[in-house]
């Protein structure tokens, strides 16, 4: 039996999610990824230079630092807010647009701990709005939408495509 990653790139087109399915995604996702950092924390082992407080701060500031996600979302302004927490998307209905929402797991692990995760995703949702008029498109050509989910682990029972579309409106 191989132990070689699964790879999945799915493509989702259009997508609708409130301000209260995105915070939520946010919070299953941040989830998804402490429960995963438990499982290969528990793998470590204390290096032998190593004090038993110094494997505990290191295991601490993993958990806080490394096994996170980091969200961007651009708004319709050219503004972006870039975070952890889903208390800091705000969405103000005479304000500007949600354009795109980005979250992964990879630029905290790799910040932190100098290489890419074993286990990642990248989701990207594109909430932008075409032109009303567009020479360049067919009429009956398919809006232009470059929503999509990287994954990439060797963890079963973590069915990120299901959570993601449980969340959508």
């Amino acid at each position: 039996m191989s132990n070689k990653p699964t790879q999945k790139h799915i493509n989702y087109g259009s997508v609708s999610f409130s301000l209260v399915g995105l915070k939520a995604l946010m919070s299953d996702l941040s989830a998804i990824v402490s429960e995963q950092g438990e499982i290969e924390l528990a793998q470590t082992k204390k290096r032998d230079d190593q004090t038993q407080e110094d494997h505990e701060e290191f295991l601490a500031r993993a958990r806080t630092d490394i096994f996170k996600i980091l969200a961007t979302v651009n708004y319709s302004d050219g503004s972006s807010v870039h975070t952890s927490d889903p208390v800091d998307i705000e969405f103000d209905a005479e304000g500007h647009l949600i354009e795109s929402f980005y979250v992964s797991n990879v630029t905290p692990y790799k910040q932190n701990a100098g290489f890419d995760p074993s286990h990642y995703f990248h989701l990207f949702l594109d909430f932008s709005q075409p032109p009303l008029l567009d020479a360049a498109q067919l009429i009956s050509s398919p809006t232009a939408n470059n929503t999509h989910l990287n994954i990439q682990g060797r963890r079963a029972g973590c069915d990120l495509p299901r959570v993601i579309s449980s969340r959508m409106d």
